[in-house]
Protein backbone atom coordinates (compact mmCIF):
# COMPACT_ATOMS: atom_id res chain seq x y z
CA UNK A 1 0.00 0.00 0.00
CA UNK A 2 3.14 2.25 -0.30
CA UNK A 3 2.93 5.35 -3.17
CA UNK A 4 4.45 3.26 -6.50
CA UNK A 5 7.97 4.07 -7.57
CA UNK A 6 9.02 4.56 -4.20
CA UNK A 7 12.00 1.07 -4.50
CA UNK A 8 10.93 -1.93 -2.82
CA UNK A 9 9.35 -4.75 -5.61
CA UNK A 10 6.75 -5.73 -2.25
CA UNK A 11 3.71 -6.16 -5.18
CA UNK A 12 5.54 -6.46 -8.22
CA UNK A 13 3.41 -9.53 -8.97
CA UNK A 14 4.81 -13.27 -9.66
CA UNK A 15 6.30 -12.11 -13.10
CA UNK A 16 8.87 -10.05 -11.29
CA UNK A 17 9.42 -12.76 -8.71
CA UNK A 18 11.57 -14.85 -10.13
CA UNK A 19 11.51 -18.63 -9.80
CA UNK A 20 9.12 -19.91 -7.46
CA UNK A 21 10.05 -22.12 -4.46
CA UNK A 22 7.27 -25.34 -5.18
CA UNK A 23 5.23 -24.54 -2.04
CA UNK A 24 3.74 -21.49 -3.60
CA UNK A 25 2.97 -23.87 -6.76
CA UNK A 26 1.34 -26.75 -4.69
CA UNK A 27 -0.57 -24.18 -2.53
CA UNK A 28 -2.06 -22.61 -6.16
CA UNK A 29 -2.71 -25.69 -7.24
CA UNK A 30 -4.47 -26.83 -4.47
CA UNK A 31 -6.35 -23.21 -4.28
CA UNK A 32 -6.77 -24.18 -8.09
CA UNK A 33 -8.24 -27.55 -6.89
CA UNK A 34 -10.59 -25.93 -3.88
CA UNK A 35 -12.17 -23.63 -6.63
CA UNK A 36 -13.15 -26.56 -9.01
CA UNK A 37 -14.45 -28.55 -6.46
CA UNK A 38 -16.45 -25.36 -5.06
CA UNK A 39 -17.84 -24.52 -8.17
CA UNK A 40 -18.82 -28.29 -8.73
CA UNK A 41 -20.62 -28.34 -5.84
CA UNK A 42 -22.68 -25.27 -6.19
CA UNK A 43 -23.73 -26.50 -9.79
CA UNK A 44 -24.61 -29.98 -8.04
CA UNK A 45 -27.01 -28.25 -5.44
CA UNK A 46 -28.48 -25.18 -8.32
CA UNK A 47 -29.27 -28.77 -10.58
CA UNK A 48 -31.27 -30.42 -7.42
CA UNK A 49 -33.01 -27.31 -6.51
CA UNK A 50 -34.19 -26.82 -9.85
CA UNK A 51 -35.20 -30.15 -9.97
CA UNK A 52 -37.07 -30.01 -7.11
CA UNK A 53 -39.29 -26.71 -8.24
CA UNK A 54 -40.04 -28.61 -11.29
CA UNK A 55 -41.46 -31.51 -9.52
CA UNK A 56 -43.30 -28.70 -7.34
CA UNK A 57 -45.09 -26.84 -10.37
CA UNK A 58 -46.62 -30.85 -11.22
CA UNK A 59 -44.84 -31.56 -13.99
CA UNK A 60 -44.91 -35.16 -14.54
CA UNK A 61 -41.36 -36.56 -14.60
CA UNK A 62 -39.30 -39.52 -14.46
CA UNK A 63 -39.56 -41.89 -10.91
CA UNK A 64 -37.38 -39.50 -8.82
Amino acid sequence: TRPEGLGGSRDAGPAVAGPRPPYVTEAEAATARLRCTAATAIRAVQAVRRKERRVKQGVPSLAI
